[in-house]
């Protein structure tokens, strides 16, 4: 999205919609309270999860090859975006820098981007605009770091009809 206003966000849980059973990736801003839920599919948020607690999966993931795939060919992840808000469909995008310099941006699920940036150390950044219109959730100022209890009760009381159902 060019000249958006973006702001970085760190992952700040991967937690389970009861409602609809399906893994909720919040992205919370760096400097804020303010949140992003996304909801992903099961392999991805295995995927985060691994990375999140420093876990070696037995086989590499689709997210692991293409860390190799990038560094291999002499080229170098630099960010993840996350563009815009479609349809209700979150897009995304990774910025590389090829072996020659050039700047590439590919088009991501955020869910891949944000598993890719886990393991390149990559920064992660929203659109201001998607905090905005109504996809952004304040958290309540109780709500601890990594207090899993409160995020799920917290989720549970929210109905995803009131901001819409944001997939992969």
């Amino acid at each position: 999205m060019e000249g958006a206003l973006l702001i970085e966000v760190v992952v700040d849980a991967v937690a389970l919609d009861e409602k609809n059973e399906e893994p909720v990736l919040l992205l919370k801003e760096s400097e804020g309270s303010r949140v992003i839920p996304v909801w992903i599919g099961p392999l991805e948020a295995a995927s985060i999860l691994y990375v999140m607690e420093g876990v070696e999966p037995p086989r590499p993931f689709t997210h692991d090859l293409l860390k190799a795939v990038i560094e291999e060919l002499g080229g170098k992840a630099l960010k993840v975006d996350i563009d815009s808000l479609e349809d209700g469909v979150f897009c995304s995008s990774l910025h590389l820098s090829t072996g020659d310099g050039e700047l590439r941006i590919v088009d991501a699920r955020p869910s891949d981007g944000v598993a890719l940036a886990l393991r390149m150390g990559l920064p992660i950044f929203a659109s201001e605009e998607l905090f905005m219109e109504g996809v952004g959730i304040q958290l309540p100022a109780d709500i601890k770091e990594h207090d899993e209890e409160t995020i799920r009760e917290y989720l549970e009381s929210l109905d995803p009809k009131d901001f819409g159902k944001y997939k992969m």
